[in-house]
């Protein structure tokens, strides 16, 4: 059995935090990946899952992830803005 770095929950940990500072959080899925390249949204910081390769759903799993944290521990403090074939657009919400 293969034992886990913690590096994808350390990432879920940095995206939680990056959406409380800056307000908004961009989490792209897999085949939204060309769009965020080419500078989509060039001052927001891209999300990659570290075991991610195009044939895996690390990156699916991710996003699962980082949104059932936001609900569990956070819930009421954002909501989401868009939902897209090639995004999600969270944001926080005012308390």
């Amino acid at each position: 059995m293969e034992r886990r770095t913690g590096k994808t929950t350390r990432l879920i940990d940095e995206a939680i935090q990056y959406l409380f500072e800056k307000g908004e959080l961009y989490l792209f899925k897999k085949c939204g990946f060309k769009i965020a390249s080419r500078s989509f949204i060039s001052s927001q910081r891209i999300f990659i899952d570290p075991d991610h390769k195009m044939a895996n759903q690390a990156q699916q799993d991710f996003i699962y992830r980082v949104m059932k944290r936001l609900e569990f521990e956070h819930k009421g403090s954002h909501k989401i803005k868009t939902m897209s074939k090639d995004y999600i657009h969270v944001i926080t919400v005012k308390l």
